[in-house]
């Protein structure tokens, strides 16, 4: 049943204006746990940093003439059920998930979000890159989300 003021629609509006108009200030403590838990929001993905197996600059490559300079870099980052195979080209970042596996890989700089793309039915990916600074991959496929520490291309 309906109030008797609430027959009127003027007096039901100005009463719904005054409900959502005078929220109560959220209390201190509750604002406190908010922020605690937004901290928390992430906590999966940096547990899950991917390892570095490889890098084609910590590596000599076996008969390589010295003094030669070599145009790429190679590296591998490892998960327990996954791998993402990069080589760092001018401009670019070429990449395959391993094994293959469609999902979507993001470049982070400090700054957000740089690049963005999804994989391939082959786990296959191209991004473009930035010229300096440190950079991190975050990959996804399936039901496994990874990221790679901080590392300068």
């Amino acid at each position: 049943m309906t109030s008797a003021r609430w027959d009127d629609d003027e007096l039901l509006l100005a009463d719904l204006v005054a409900a959502v108009s005078a929220a109560p200030a959220v209390p201190e403590p509750m604002l406190a746990a908010a922020n605690a838990v937004w901290t928390w929001r992430t906590v999966d993905d940096e547990l899950l940093l991917a390892s570095l197996s490889f890098d084609s600059r910590l590596q000599p490559v076996s008969g390589l003439r010295a003094g030669e300079q070599e145009q790429s870099r190679t590296m591998v980052f490892d998960w327990p059920a996954l791998s993402v195979e990069i080589e760092v080209i001018p401009g670019r970042l070429v990449g395959q998930l391993v094994p293959a596996a469609r999902g979507d890989v993001r470049l982070l700089t400090p700054d957000g979000e740089y690049a963005a793309t999804a994989t391939d039915e082959v786990g296959s990916f191209v991004l473009d890159r930035p010229a300096a600074g440190p950079v991190r991959l975050v990959c996804r496929a399936e039901n496994l989300q990874g990221q790679t520490e901080w590392l300068t291309l």
